[in-house]
C-alpha cells in the first residue's frame, strides 16, 4: 500500500531537494504535493488528504506547529514530521503535546528523513491493523442498535428519537493490556462470553451490555436500570473473573455515569482517558471522576527542586539519582496526567544534560552515540515505571562516560579542533559551522579554545594562513593574488592588510627580502 506525502517548506531549494533526492516509491510513499507556507499547506491537507506531512517549523502565514494544530480540527489521522533549525525546549514541548511523529533538527541527513518516514509508515500500518481488528461499523452491520450506539460513541450525531434501548443511566468501560499487544487477540472471539461475565457480576443493575473492539482495546457500553454509579465491588468482581477467564492482567478505565444519551461520546473519551492514566500509573481500575478534580497544574516546587539540584555548585552525577526518585514521587503523589508528567521528566533530563555540557563540554550525542532528540524517546514511554528506569539509565550513562573520559576530554577536543582547522584553513570556515561540527555551542567552543590555547580560534586560523602564505612566497612563483586565493582569502586587499599586521611588512616586500636564489 502506498501512503500519500505532502512536503512543506518556504525555501524552494529545500522543496526541490526533498522532492527529488529520495526515491519515495522505495518506501511505499506517493508524493502528492508540496507547499511553501502554512496557509497553503493547510489548504493542501484539506484537498489532498495526505497520510504524512513533512513540514518546516518557521514559515510565512502560520508556522509548522500552528499547521499541526489547525489540521487537528478536521483530521486526526495525518502524521506530522517536524523539521526545524531550532532545538529549544519550548518547540520540543509543543511537539510532544501535538503528538508529532518526529522532530528533526537541522542540519539533517537523508537517513534521518528516511527513518522518520519509515516510522510514520509503520504507525499507519499499525492503525490499519487496528481498524481491521475492530472492523467497527462493518463488524456490527445488521445489528442496528449496536451500530448506531457505536457511531454515537465515536462522535456521530445523536438523535434522541433513536435512543437504542430504554435505560436509566449508562457508563463506558475501557479495557486493555499492560504491555501486551496481543490483548485483543485473547478476547476478540469471546465478546459474548465477556458480556455474560459482566451481567453476572452486576446482577440485575446492568441489563444492556454492548462490546466493541476499538484501537486494540475492549470497549463495554453498560446500560443500567438505576441512576447510581457502577457498583465498585461488582466492578472488582468482574475484573477478577475477567482476569481469571482470559489469563491476562488488564487495565480498566471507567467513565462517569450519565443519564443523557447525548453525552455518550464524552463518556467514551473519559473511559479512554481513565485507561491511559491507569496504564501510566499501573493501576488496575481507574475512575474518571477520581482524577477530574485533581489539580493538574505543575507546582513550582518540583521545578525549583530540579533547578537547584542540577545547578548546585559541586555538581556530581551521583547526587542526581535522589532527584529522579523525588520527581517520580511528586508525579505519583499529585496524580499528574501523562503529558504533564513527561513535561516534568523532560525538564529534569534536559536540565541535567545542559549542565553536563556546561560543566564538561559533553553533548547528548557524545554519551548516547545517537542524534535522536530526548523527547522523542521519552514520548514513546507509556508508564511511570518505564520513565523512571529511562531517567536512571541516562544518569548511569552520563556517570560512566564522565569517568571513562575524565581529565582527557577537553585536551582531546582541542586537538581535534586544531586538526580540523589545519585541514580546512583555506575554506570560508565560520565559528558556528565549526561548533556545529563538534556538537556544541559556538560560545562554549570559543571560550574553551581561548583558555587552552591562549589565542582565539580566528587568530589561530589566521596564523596558519599567514605561515602558509610565507612558505609559498619564499618557495613558489605563484602570484600574490593566487596565493591569496589558495589560502582562503577572496579579497587581496584584505589579505595584504592582514599579512602586514601579522608579519610587519607587505607580501611583496617579504618575498623580495626572503627569496633565495637556487643554485644552478
Amino acid at each position: 500500500m502506498m501512503y500519500k506525502l505532502l512536503i512543506v517548506d518556504d525555501e524552494k531549494v529545500v522543496l526541490d531537494a526533498l522532492e527529488t533526492i529520495i526515491d519515495w516509491e522505495d518506501y511505499n510513499i506517493e508524493l502528492v504535493g508540496s507547499a511553501s507556507n502554512g496557509n497553503e499547506a493547510l489548504a493542501c491537507i484539506k484537498e489532498l488528504s495526505p497520510d504524512i506531512v513533512l513540514t518546516d517549523i518557521r514559515m510565512p502565514g502560520r508556522n509548522g506547529l500552528e499547521l499541526v494544530e489547525a489540521s487537528r480540527a478536521f483530521s486526526e489521522d495525518v502524521l506530522f514530521i517536524i523539521i526545524s533549525a531550532y532545538s529549544e525546549f519550548q518547540y520540543a514541548k509543543k511537539a510532544i503535546e501535538l503528538e508529532a511523529i518526529d522532530y528533526l533538527v537541522k542540519p539533517i541527513e537523508i537517513d534521518d528523513i528516511v527513518e522518520a518516514i519509515s516510522k510514520a509508515v509503520e504507525k499507519k500500518e499499525r492503525n490499519l491493523k487496528q481498524q481491521r481488528l475492530g472492523s467497527q461499523l462493518e463488524q456490527y452491520q445488521g445489528e442496528l442498535e449496536e451500530k448506531y450506539l457505536l457511531d454515537c460513541m465515536l462522535g456521530g450525531k445523536v438523535d434522541q428519537m433513536e435512543r437504542p434501548v430504554p435505560f436509566t443511566s449508562y457508563a463506558i468501560l475501557c479495557l486493555g493490556g499492560k504491555g501486551e499487544s496481543s490483548f485483543t487477540d485473547h478476547v476478540v472471539d469471546r465478546s459474548k462470553h465477556l458480556e455474560t461475565i459482566m451481567r453476572q457480576s452486576f446482577s440485575e443493575s446492568v441489563y444492556v451490555v454492548h462490546t466493541y473492539i476499538i484501537e486494540e482495546k475492549i470497549i463495554l457500553f453498560l446500560g443500567s436500570s438505576t441512576t447510581n454509579s457502577l457498583d465498585h465491588e461488582a466492578l472488582e468482581a468482574f475484573y477478577a473473573t475477567f482476569q481469571k477467564e482470559i489469563g491476562m492482567t488488564p487495565i480498566a478505565g471507567i467513565s462517569d455515569t450519565y443519564k443523557d444519551f447525548a453525552q455518550v461520546h464524552q463518556a467514551y473519551l473519559q473511559a479512554k482517558q481513565a485507561f491511559k492514566i491507569g496504564y501510566f500509573f499501573d493501576q488496575a481500575i481507574t475512575h474518571h471522576h477520581e482524577h477530574e478534580q485533581v489539580n493538574q497544574k505543575i507546582g513550582e516546587s518540583i521545578l525549583h527542586k530540579i533547578e537547584d539540584a542540577v545547578g548546585m555548585e559541586d555538581f556530581t552525577v551521583q547526587a542526581l539519582f535522589p532527584l529522579v526518585d523525588d520527581v517520580i514521587a511528586y508525579i505519583s503523589a499529585h496524580n499528574l496526567p501523562p503529558e504533564k508528567s513527561k513535561y516534568v521528566c523532560y525538564t529534569c533530563i534536559s536540565s541535567i544534560y545542559t549542565q553536563v555540557q556546561s560543566e564538561f563540554g559533553v553533548n547528548v550525542t557524545d554519551i548516547n552515540g545517537e542524534d535522536t532528540l530526548l523527547y522523542v524517546k521519552l514520548n514513546e514511554l507509556q508508564s511511570l515505571e518505564a520513565i523512571q528506569a529511562w531517567l536512571t539509565n541516562h544518569l548511569h550513562r552520563i556517570d560512566a562516560y564522565l569517568k571513562a573520559h575524565k581529565g582527557s576530554y577537553h585536551d582531546r577536543l582541542i586537538q581535534e579542533v586544531k586538526h580540523f582547522i589545519e585541514k580546512h584553513y583555506n575554506e570560508p570556515l565560520e565559528l558556528n559551522e565549526l561548533a556545529d561540527h563538534f556538537h556544541m555551542s559556538s560560545a562554549y567552543l570559543s571560550s574553551l579554545f581561548s583558555k587552552k590555547m591562549g589565542v582565539t580560534i580566528f587568530d589561530y586560523m589566521t596564523s596558519i594562513r599567514m605561515n602558509q602564505a610565507k612558505e609559498m612566497l619564499r618557495s613558489t612563483n605563484y602570484k600574490i593574488n593566487e596565493i591569496c586565493q589558495v589560502i582562503g582569502y577572496d579579497n587581496q586587499r584584505y589579505f595584504n592588510q592582514v599579512f602586514k599586521k601579522k608579519v610587519g611588512t607587505t607580501p611583496g616586500k617579504y618575498r623580495t627580502e626572503r627569496m633565495v636564489k637556487m643554485p644552478d
